[in-house]
């Protein structure tokens, strides 16, 4: 299965990392396309793999949806901005880093009662 991490600054599915350029909007029409087209090609490549992920698909044409419905590249819980480089790093984020980490602790917490 193909995995989404890949480090800084290095191509992820064929795409090329993002160049924002100064002033940019954030999640604007260019940054929005990037995204698509780097979802597009790793769809692609896990559809054509020997056994597809179907959660993994699902995911990621979740993640196109929200690109078309304009909520993509913000935390599904406190709304702020996950920025570039995560989204670049991990394009199925739904949550900041801050929230992430509440969710895994309740979780635990939680797991243990």
């Amino acid at each position: 299965m193909t995995t989404e991490k890949t480090g800084a600054g290095q191509a992820m599915h064929g795409v090329e990392p993002y160049q924002e350029t100064r002033g940019e909007e954030y999640m604007g029409a260019p940054m929005a396309k990037h995204f698509t087209t780097l979802l597009g090609a790793w769809k692609q490549e896990v559809m054509s793999s020997a056994a597809p992920d179907a959660k993994l698909i699902e995911k990621i044409d979740k993640s196109m949806q929200k690109i078309k419905d304009e909520e993509y590249g913000w935390c599904d819980s406190c709304g702020l901005e996950l920025g570039l480089r995560q989204l670049e790093e991990h394009p199925l984020s739904e949550l900041c880093f801050d929230c992430k980490e509440i969710a895994e602790k309740k979780e635990k917490t939680v797991g243990k009662g």
